[in-house]
């Protein structure tokens, strides 16, 4: 099961599910940075199960990030 984050409950290297323009990712957290400070905060993630490229991607704060949590038993 997936919770919806804020990005800055995002932690380094953890898996997340990430929801941007009806596309959905699972990758690894990296990091966040801005460009310029009246520009949006980009967020990195590499490892992307299906995507089909190395490098890393960066997605604007505005996505939608998931942890995986468990589900009660």
């Amino acid at each position: 099961m997936f919770q919806l984050v804020e990005v800055r409950e995002l932690k380094v290297n953890q898996k997340y599910k990430i929801k941007e323009n009806n596309l959905e990712y699972i990758g690894l957290f990296k990091g966040t940075f801005r460009v310029h400070s009246n520009t949006p905060l980009c967020v990195c993630f590499d490892k992307l199960t299906n995507h089909n490229s190395d490098k890393t991607l960066l997605f604007y704060d505005t996505a939608k990030f998931y942890a995986f949590v468990s589900e009660p038993q």
